[in-house]
């Protein structure tokens, strides 16, 4: 709606396209549908079934965050590194007992 660039002499307007998805406030897509914006990966994660934990952690981690009640932060230092499974292991013992690992 309303008028096209250009609109004058050197005009640097653009057109922008808005769709149906652009239009809905306080929501986000993923491939499961809308999202609530402010919803966490990790409280995402938590809704998704067994398969999709593990396809995203893999399967150890996934029984971790399952059943090891790990969080997705416990997963990886302040820097982003992601600790080895010995890692874990050394700094959450319990975790591994309570997920049969």
């Amino acid at each position: 709606k309303g008028p096209r660039p250009p609109r004058h002499l050197r005009c640097r307007c653009q057109m922008v396209t808005v769709t149906i998805f652009s239009s809905i406030p306080g929501v986000r897509a993923s491939q499961f549908g809308y999202v609530d914006q402010t919803t966490s990966f990790a409280d995402f994660l938590k809704t998704r079934n067994a398969a999709y934990q593990d396809d995203v952690l893999g399967p150890s981690r996934g029984m971790l965050f399952r059943a090891g009640r790990l969080d997705l932060e416990d997963f990886s230092d302040k820097s982003g590194r992601k600790f080895t499974l010995d890692d874990l292991r050394k700094r959450n013992a319990a975790a591994f007992a309570r997920a049969g690992l």
